[in-house]
Formats: C-alpha cells, sequence, structure tokens
C-alpha cells in the first residue's frame, strides 16, 4: 500500500499533501506508536519530495517533539482566532461574515455584519464554529420556512 501511495504522489507530481485532523493520526497506543507513526511520515516525505502539511488541534503540536529529527523538519505555524480586542481581526472576521451572508440560498440577503460582536463572541472567534453554528441555524430556519432570519434564529442554546 505505501509503495502504490508513493507511485501515485509520484505520478501526480504532487508538491504538496495536506491532511486535516491530523491530531487523529496520533490517536494510538503509547508514546512509542505515536512515534512511529511521526517517521512513517517523514519518511514517506523524504522518499517522495513531497512536504506534508498537517492541520490540527493543539494535541498534534506534541508530536513533532518526539524525536530529534522530526522536530528538526518541522515547523509550527499557529492560526489563532479572531480577537475581539484587534481592529484588523474584527474588520476581516465582518468581511468573512459578509461572504457567508452572501452565500446564503435566502430571497433576500440578511445583513449578519450588524450582528458581528455577537457572533465574534459566541463562535469564539472561530471561522470554523461559525460556518458551523449558521449553517445549524439556517437548517433550523429553513424547516420553518423563513426567507430573513432573524437575531434569534442563531440562539447558541
Amino acid at each position: 500500500m505505501r509503495r502504490a501511495l508513493e507511485k501515485s504522489m509520484r505520478h501526480h507530481k504532487l508538491t504538496a499533501l495536506m491532511i486535516d485532523e491530523a491530531q487523529h493520526l496520533l490517536m494510538v497506543a503509547g508514546g512509542k506508536q505515536m512515534l512511529h507513526q511521526m517517521n512513517w511520515i517523514k519518511s514517506l516525505a523524504n522518499i517522495t519530495g513531497v512536504v506534508h502539511i498537517l492541520f490540527g488541534t493543539y494535541d498534534l503540536l506534541n508530536c513533532c517533539h518526539l524525536s530529534g529529527q522530526v522536530s528538526r523538519r518541522s515547523d509550527d505555524i499557529h492560526l489563532p482566532r479572531y480577537s475581539t480586542d484587534n481592529k484588523e481581526d474584527i474588520a476581516e472576521f465582518m468581511r468573512i461574515i459578509r461572504t457567508f451572508q452572501a452565500h446564503l440560498p435566502l430571497l433576500e440577503e440578511p445583513c449578519l455584519v450588524e450582528q458581528y460582536e455577537y457572533l465574534l463572541d459566541y463562535s469564539s472567534g472561530s471561522v470554523g464554529l461559525l460556518k458551523t453554528w449558521l449553517t445549524k441555524s439556517f437548517t433550523k430556519c429553513f424547516g420553518r420556512e423563513c426567507n430573513n432570519p432573524q437575531h434569534k434564529v442563531y440562539s447558541t442554546k
């Protein structure tokens, strides 16, 4: 299976392999198994020349320090949540809200950006949480056949 993967990476001239939720790769019994997982990824990257980009929770940060070789070949890049204390973060979060509201399949586009403080606070500044929250809210709203949801629809309860 590994040889097939290596061959496929070369055939497709892959330059990077991105793995989301990579912390699940580390759900193995014991630190030794975790080290084997990281060494396997390192070896695959060496043989194929493909850069591996792992996305995940903070749990993923611990695995890169299991071995000196893995640690030397790794870079940790923290992508923080948007902060209510930073004007640039607020402006960017508002832009994201406008993007989401423009893509909602509603007859009339709601003005969610008016509620940016509420959305930023209750999503903890996480775009992923905001998207999930809005998706659930509008799914619930469509069950009520509404065309322009109000503030009460995205209740945190």
